[in-house]
């Protein structure tokens, strides 16, 4: 009867998360996730990395610097697997917080055998891993339209898959709802992905309607 109030932008509070295993390149990756959206990572978070001993045909970390080793102070904890010739995980904290969870563990210490044993595996993944691609000429490629791209259309499902494990995407959407009495209304930033045809819908269709554009 009196009107309405409203209240300031407010966040949900998250629980604090555990990331185990994550690689260089997730860490890049979500550097420049935090870099776009301008807000930084959760400090509360718990990240262990694992170095990479091994690459697959697909990957491209040295090209583009991102790995295949973690840099310092990157994870709180970062793991080597040595198999040979005992199986083991060389571990060193990168802060307080990863030092004090290795202090409730049952470890010794490495011998530099087998941090140098962890160093070489990683040393030789970054050796043999080829160049894949010139990242400049990448960069004025992508900028440039042409027609290479109807051809990646007529192979893409539009799923948004890749959205969806890509560490850099950040695409967000508005959502208007209300509450079943109609006396609380929110407008709600939700994750998103801009391969669907709705994400740059307006009155009268889609901007982007075709897969290629998108």
């Amino acid at each position: 009867d009196g009107g309405f109030t409203g209240s300031a932008v407010a966040e949900e509070p998250a629980d604090p998360v555990a990331f185990f295993g994550v690689r260089a390149c997730d860490l890049a990756g979500s550097q420049v996730l935090a870099a776009a959206i301008h807000r930084p990572l959760d400090d509360r978070d718990l990240t262990i990395a694992l170095r990479c001993t091994t690459s697959a045909p697909t990957c491209f970390c040295t090209t583009v610097g991102s790995g295949p080793d973690v840099p310092g102070g990157a994870a709180d904890l970062v793991l080597t697997e040595v198999l040979q010739p005992e199986h083991l995980f060389v571990a060193t904290s990168g802060s307080d917080r990863g030092w004090t969870l290795l202090e409730r563990l049952t470890t010794r210490t490495a011998t530099d055998a087998e941090v140098g044993a962890a160093d070489g595996l990683v040393a030789a993944v970054a050796a043999a891993m080829p160049v894949a691609f010139d990242p400049q000429q990448a960069r004025q490629a992508l900028s440039r339209p042409g027609v290479g791209w109807d051809e990646v259309a007529s192979r893409c499902l539009s799923c948004g898959n890749c959205t969806a494990v890509c560490p850099t995407c950040f695409c967000v959407t508005v959502l208007d709802r209300t509450d079943p009495g109609a006396t609380i209304a929110e407008r709600v930033m939700h994750w998103d992905s801009c391969f669907t045809p709705g994400f740059s819908e307006i009155h009268g269709g889609p901007v982007r309607a075709s897969t290629a554009s998108r």
